[in-house]
């Protein structure tokens, strides 16, 4: 049985099951450590030495940018050739995508290594003093990190591409959680263990490579061995596109934390865990479309008619949005509780950053469909047009508006991406896929845009009551709840 005659037959509801929940259990372990972070590494480090952490992993992690779109290519690619049983095409495009994977970590730990060797230094120099380390001991935990991110990229990034085109979904995503989970809780326990922000990083670095050899050596079965390979230059030609998807994931998960932290190192410690809040309300949406984004490109694949992929679209779509949409009520019921809890000492900061952050994840959920149609046709260096767009909108205004606002400045600078880059970019992608398909997309993207638009008060509504913000999105929930249901009987 083929994939989409699978996904036919209810096996969208199974991966949600199985898959999804490990998905979900992923993020919402990813988010327990990442509230945990601030709290320990602050209490334990002071602001300095938690400066010194973010902006470690946060360019280190920039690695990402060098995966150059292959690890999105290679699982949207083997999907569609599992799909139509060309499984000697699959073994040669498996190997030359491990060849890819490997020159591309090579290159962009070498071309990282350079930049701190040029720039970094600067920078090093005046976090190490703010923490009282040493700059020798700094550049070790840059060059740990750095060689751990390089293993993952090629290795686990070949490994994710294997476990989609063969729809080991559920493997995919416990993988993901345990590198995530045994990584960032080595440092958090090392920490506590009264370790220092040098010796905690590079534990973390050691359980990472660990899971990261497993999982490749494992993954490697299910690849045919064969003579033909497809040379690894044209399979970075073949994923050009998700070049600018990868910088500009890169530039918001990674290079923008890094920068906050280097210009402002004495707000980093109200910013990032301000924007580790508002990324609470994605859990939820992310686990989900994590898992589904290869199964929808198998079935859209799969529909050669535009009048049919677009009713499988209308009837789909609106249910992405609302899964996000879910998550709205984190920051205005569950946060206000949360967060004097969980950061005593910040906690005025952050709760006067959430009617900002209210606003800019309900014009996200607008957002999220067409984000996901543009991943499951393989359209990524359009879907990274709208994160680029975004990425050098926040990180603009976050290098103009920090220093003299501080995490207020970093708030009001990714709202802004988000409003002004990412929304408006992909509904219009949205809209001209459809269009050249020869369908109307009016009549889906319209309702979930003016749904966003009125949740977004949700966060001015947020200065006045927090359970008044609770009650008004309960109601607007159930409204869209209805729309999403006559969509799907329709």
């Amino acid at each position: 049985m083929t994939v989409s005659s699978r996904i036919a037959a209810g096996t969208v509801r199974r991966t949600l099951v199985t898959a999804g929940g490990l998905s979900l259990t992923s993020y919402a372990v990813n988010f327990v450590l990442q509230f945990a972070l601030p709290r320990v590494l602050l209490s334990r480090w002071s602001d300095g030495g938690y400066a010194i952490y973010v902006a470690i992993v946060g360019y280190t992690g920039y690695l990402s940018v060098a995966d150059a779109g292959v690890q999105n290519y290679l699982s949207q690619r083997l999907v569609a050739l599992k799909e139509t049983k060309r499984d000697g095409e699959y073994a040669a495009l498996a190997h030359g995508g491990l060849r890819a994977l490997v020159s591309l970590a090579a290159f962009g730990v070498g071309g990282i290594a350079v930049w701190w060797a040029v720039f970094g230094s600067l920078v090093v120099r005046g976090l190490a003093r703010r923490a009282g380390l040493a700059e020798g001991a700094v550049f070790l935990a840059v060059v740990g990190q750095l060689v751990a991110n390089g293993v993952a990229l090629a290795w686990s990034g070949w490994s994710v591409g294997v476990e989609q085109a063969t729809a080991r979904y559920a493997r995919s995503q416990f993988f993901g959680l345990l590198r995530s989970g045994l990584g960032t809780g080595t440092v958090l326990v090392a920490a506590l263990a009264g370790a220092g922000t040098v010796r905690s990083i590079l534990a973390g670095v050691v359980a990472t490579f660990v899971v990261d050899g497993y999982r490749f050596l494992s993954a490697r079965r299910w690849v045919p061995r064969t003579a033909d390979r497809v040379p690894a230059k044209d399979v970075i030609v073949g994923a050009r596109g998700g070049l600018v998807l990868m910088v500009a994931m890169a530039t918001q998960g990674s290079l923008l934390p890094a920068i906050a932290a280097s210009i402002a190192p004495l707000a980093v410690g109200a910013a990032v865990p301000g924007r580790t809040v508002s990324n609470a309300t994605r859990v939820l949406a992310s686990s989900v479309q994590n898992v589904i984004w290869t199964p929808l490109a198998a079935r859209l694949a799969a529909e050669e008619r535009g009048d049919q992929a677009f009713s499988f679209w209308r009837r789909n779509a609106p249910l992405l949005s609302l899964v996000q949409f879910l998550g709205l009520p984190v920051l205005t019921l569950v946060a206000p509780f949360v967060v004097p809890r969980w950061l005593p000492t910040k906690s005025h900061e952050l709760l006067g950053l959430l009617p900002i952050y209210c606003v800019e994840q309900a014009l996200f959920a607008a957002a999220v469909p067409a984000q996901m149609l543009l991943l499951a046709t393989g359209r990524f260096g359009r879907a990274g047009s709208a994160f680029l767009a975004a990425s050098l909108i926040s990180v603009g205004l976050s290098v103009v508006t920090m220093p003299r606002l501080g995490a207020l400045g970093f708030a009001v600078s990714t709202l802004a991406g988000t409003a002004l880059g990412h929304v408006p970019v992909v509904t219009a992608l949205e809209w001209r896929y459809w269009r050249g398909r020869g369908q109307e997309p009016f009549r889906i993207i319209a309702p979930r845009l003016g749904i966003a638009a009125v949740a977004a008060l949700s966060g001015p509504l947020m200065l006045w009551s927090a359970p008044g913000a609770t009650a008004f999105l309960a109601v607007l929930l159930l409204v869209f709840g209805a729309h999403v249901r006559r969509q799907r009987r329709g």
